[in-house]
């Protein structure tokens, strides 16, 4: 009777215990208890929050083993939705995903910084606020803005290797700022297009809406460049002139030059005018 009663209890004890190991692997994979229904996302600047939703969403869409549920709290795959993420959106440059229990996934996004596109021989590149390669421009699908950013151009012809490109900040900044000092202070459009004979020089060129060019060098830096080209459109190149101007050139520290376009029979006629500050005052 003993040996009968131990072995029932036995038996009963384990299947309390398979009992009870069922009921909590149906709570953990089964249960709609831990199915992850709501998500959130943070940190988004330009890429659209309903298209970032959609990719985690489908990155946790189906089944495992068409058994248990992707979207189960416990088993949805950080790394997973990461890599989808990634994968879609060139312009993240830093992701977390955070489980909340019982049902909630907040993804938290950094979005890289792009400050402008630099091309060398045939190949462009789009480059941070750091002056680092980020990824190679693709202007038809403009993902990372590609088509609104300035871009500067090597005059060189020669393909330079992605790894030999290290922009200064200070340059990164000067392209930035010109444009938007030229028409803010001076009321003067230029196009997206700035090029460079050589990065180390620091000369850079433009050409403004009115068909004249700009010559600046960017150790001189923004404020001061513009600067000196308002003194000498103010003193020295009336609106007659400024019709016929060809360029300014504005890399020397208080010295402006320009040149005005030959007319006819008429030499062009180039000039040089001190522009220092102290004349400014």
């Amino acid at each position: 009777g003993k040996t009968s009663g131990s072995i029932f209890l036995r038996i009963f004890t384990w299947l309390l215990i398979l009992c009870f190991v069922g009921v909590v692997g149906y709570m953990l994979f089964f249960s709609p208890f831990l199915a992850i229904d709501e998500i959130s996302i943070k940190g988004e600047e330009n890429i659209d929050e309903e298209n970032l939703l959609a990719v985690v969403k489908g990155s946790i869409d189906g089944k495992y083993l068409d058994m248990v549920q992707k979207n189960n709290f416990i088993l949805a795959s950080k790394n997973g939705i990461e890599g989808d993420l990634r994968n879609r959106f060139k312009r993240i440059s830093e992701v977390e995903i955070i489980k909340e229990f019982p049902n909630k996934l907040t993804v938290e996004i950094k979005e890289i910084r792009t400050s402008l596109i630099f091309c060398g021989g045939d190949a462009c590149w789009v480059i941070d606020e750091k002056g680092r390669v980020f990824s190679r421009a693709d202007f038809s699908s403009n993902e990372l803005g590609e088509q609104d950013l300035m871009v500067l151009r090597n005059i060189d012809s020669r393909d330079i290797a992605e790894k030999d490109i290290l922009l200064e900040e200070d340059l990164v900044r000067f392209v930035i700022e010109i444009r938007k000092r030229l028409e803010d202070d001076l009321d003067i459009r230029i196009g997206k297009d700035v090029s460079t004979p050589a990065l180390i020089s620091g000369d850079l060129r433009v050409e403004t809406s009115e068909g004249w060019k700009i010559f600046f060098n960017k150790n001189l830096g923004s404020k001061k460049s513009i600067d000196m080209l308002k003194a000498i459109l103010e003193r020295n190149i009336d609106q007659e002139k400024r019709a016929n101007l060809e360029y300014v050139d504005l890399r020397v520290n208080n010295k402006a030059y320009y040149k005005l376009k030959k007319i006819g029979s008429e030499d062009a006629e180039e000039n040089k005018k001190d522009v220092s500050a102290d004349e400014n005052k």
